[in-house]
């Protein structure tokens, strides 16, 4: 992702679902909303959000006690965090602006924790990337793989990829590592419009440097 996403593919599922407070607002896909509750919600802005995050506010920062993460996101965001309920997921988190927080957002970016269940982070890639339609493919979480690159995140060996998925529209930047032997934790970020890919990947590039895990 979400929270924002479809049980389209995005990482599981068909149902595209919003939380808005405790609540979950369908959206678009129709059907019975995903499993997994609102766990957190964060809103740190006092007055109404400005068209784009302001670089020089004073962010805030998100400390996850259960997953043993911190991650800054801007003063004009909500961090939203609440069960995956994903096979193999354990927390999808999403950083969205404010005024998007209760509506289908252009971009957010995304923060998801799932349990390791391959030998070495390309087969874990490999296993939960196909087709939505094969009969294995609730553990799909990825339809599409490209741009596959060894890096480093939080001083761990770490793997960045974009993939698509069945139904939506964007395509999502992502990397992920190893946080636990585990679990597997994955960073994210999307938008469906050029225009705000170029106030989200910005947002996106300084939370990755403020992250602890």
């Amino acid at each position: 992702m979400s929270a924002c996403r479809c049980r389209d593919k995005r990482r599981g599922g068909w149902l595209r679902v919003c939380d808005v407070g405790a609540a979950l607002l369908l959206i678009s896909c129709g059907g019975v909303p995903a499993t997994g509750s609102a766990s957190a919600a964060r809103t740190d802005s006092k007055s109404p959000p400005s068209s784009s995050p302001s670089p020089s506010g004073t962010w805030q920062t998100y400390v996850d006690q259960q997953y043993g993460y911190s991650i800054s996101y801007p003063p004009d965001f909500t961090f939203l965090a609440r069960d995956s309920g994903l096979p193999g997921g354990l927390q999808f988190d999403r950083a969205v602006e404010t005024k998007y927080a209760n509506d289908y957002p252009p971009g957010q970016v995304e923060i998801y924790t799932y349990s390791m269940d391959a030998n070495s982070l390309k087969a874990w890639i490999t296993k939960h990337t196909g087709p939505a339609e094969a009969p294995e493919s609730q553990a799909h979480y990825f339809t599409n793989t490209s741009n596959v690159t060894t890096t480093t995140l939080v001083g761990r060996p770490a793997i960045s990829f974009d993939y698509s998925v069945t139904g939506f529209p964007a395509i999502s930047h992502t990397t992920v590592f190893l946080q636990t032997s585990s679990r597997v934790f994955l960073i994210a970020w999307w938008s469906e419009t050029p225009q705000y890919a170029a106030t989200i990947q910005p947002v996106f590039q300084r939370m990755l440097a403020s992250l602890r895990a």
